[in-house]
């Protein structure tokens, strides 16, 4: 796979690619991955069983997203993964246990997001600038919301924080 500076999308269309996610994302030089707007992936139903987290901003600064919805193989939603993309909702599906500091900073566009009852840490400002968030839906108990592990900045630069 080549990649230059003007790359834009990555279709992948072979599932070896992604038996080392580590890898393939580490491959990527640094000034292609910030200009990254789409990932393609075509090889077949079950492609991202084996993928249980995002990487730190691997879909930052991206400008074609609007309605995210991350499979519930995704455990881990690293830090500055989505910081300052044009998000407007987000689902995550049962499944993810912790979200990373910065994970959704400065989306100005973002309006709403589902978390799981499976969510157990929040790291700091993962919401950090996101103006138009009218909407955080929990799908757990209250208790279960008590219970997440929240770092003491964790809503800071919230409109309601």
């Amino acid at each position: 796979m080549l990649l230059t500076s003007r790359a834009k999308e990555i279709l992948i269309k072979n599932k070896d690619l992604l038996e080392d996610l580590d890898k393939f994302y580490q491959s990527i030089p640094v000034s292609v991955s910030s200009e990254i707007t789409s990932l393609f992936i075509n090889v077949g139903i079950n492609v991202l069983e084996n993928v249980s987290r995002i990487y730190p901003a691997m879909f930052a600064y991206t400008e074609n997203f609007v309605n995210l919805e991350l499979p519930k193989n995704i455990k881990v939603i690293k830090q500055r993964a989505f910081l300052e993309s044009t998000i407007k909702t987000v689902k995550i599906d049962e499944g993810c246990e912790h979200i990373g500091a910065f994970a959704f900073a400065r989306c100005h566009n973002l309006e709403k997001i589902s978390i799981p009852s499976t969510v157990t840490q929040f790291d700091n400002n993962i919401f950090f600038e996101c103006e138009n968030l009218y909407q955080i839906e929990y799908q757990g108990t209250k208790q279960q919301w008590m219970d997440i592990d929240k770092s003491p900045r964790w809503n800071q630069g919230m409109p309601y924080s």
